[in-house]
């Protein structure tokens, strides 16, 4: 698979791990029956996973190339499926990227 192709699935991968993580953030503050199921930090997310803290991090923040056990397990450690991870990646806008990555960029500086 060429460079272009891998950086684009890494990136969207993260930006829908972020969206998430973002839902997961919001449920706390709604009157919902159970927040406890979502974890809205890396370090509960590694632990809930058994990840390294650092393969959680480089996962969100589209440092490392995606597989899909470790994808996997970052999801359900959040308290989601992979369904609900599906939906949010397939309706990610390309601007939505566009603007992830600028953000990764200003942020790495």
């Amino acid at each position: 698979m060429e460079e272009k192709a891998i950086n684009h699935i890494k990136l969207r991968a993260s930006l829908a791990l972020n969206k998430l993580l973002l839902q997961s953030k919001l449920f706390k503050d709604l009157d919902f029956d159970d927040t406890t199921k979502f974890a809205k930090s890396y370090g509960k997310i590694s632990a809930n996973a058994d990840l390294r803290k650092a393969t959680v991090s480089d996962n969100f923040n589209a440092k490392s190339d995606v597989r899909f056990s470790t994808l996997t397990s970052i999801v359900e450690g959040m308290g989601f499926t992979l369904s609900e991870f599906a939906k949010i990646y397939d309706s990610i806008k390309k601007t939505e990227m566009d603007q992830f990555a600028e953000a990764l960029n200003n942020k790495s500086k």
